[in-house]
C-alpha cells in the first residue's frame, strides 16, 4: 500500500521527514497487514484442527456403532442359521425314520407273500407226491 503525503504537510516536515513518515507508515501497515494475515491463519489452523478432531470423532463413533450392528446382525444370523440347520437335520432325521418304516414294511410284505407262495408250493408239490403215491400203490 502506498501512502502519500498531502502537499502542505510535506512543506511543514520537510523532504527528509516526510519521506521518513512515509516509510514508517508503510513499514507499519506492512507489519499490520502480516500480523492480520499470520493471525487469521493461526486461527484457521486452530479451527481447522478443532474441526478434524470432531470430524474424527464422529468418525470412530460411526464406525464403533457400525461394527457393533454388524456383529449383532452376524450373531443374529448365526443363531438363525443354527436353528435352520436344526430343523433340517430334524425334519431329515423324521423323513429317513419314515422312509426306514416303510422299507421294513414293504420287505416284510415281501417275505410274507414269499412264505405264503412257499407254503402252496409246498402243499402242491405233497399233493403230486401223494397223487403219485396212490397212483403207484393201487
Amino acid at each position: 500500500m502506498l501512502v502519500t503525503i498531502p502537499k502542505i504537510l510535506r512543506e511543514k516536515l520537510g523532504e527528509e521527514a516526510a519521506e521518513g513518515l512515509i516509510e514508517l507508515l508503510n513499514n507499519f501497515s506492512e507489519h499490520t497487514h502480516n500480523s492480520v494475515i499470520t493471525l487469521a491463519a493461526e486461527r484457521f489452523e486452530r479451527r481447522l484442527a478443532e474441526e478434524i478432531g470432531k470430524f474424527r470423532s464422529e468418525v470412530t463413533e460411526q464406525n464403533a456403532r457400525l461394527r457393533s450392528d454388524t456383529s449383532e446382525q452376524i450373531a443374529g444370523l448365526r443363531s438363525e442359521t443354527s436353528e435352520q440347520i436344526a430343523s433340517l437335520r430334524s425334519e431329515t432325521s423324521e423323513q429317513i425314520a419314515g422312509l426306514r418304516s416303510e422299507l421294513f414294511e414293504k420287505i416284510e410284505r415281501g417275505h410274507t407273500s414269499t412264505i405264503r407262495w412257499m407254503f402252496l408250493f409246498w402243499v402242491g408239490q405233497i399233493g403230486v407226491l401223494l397223487g403219485f403215491l396212490f397212483a403207484f400203490f393201487k
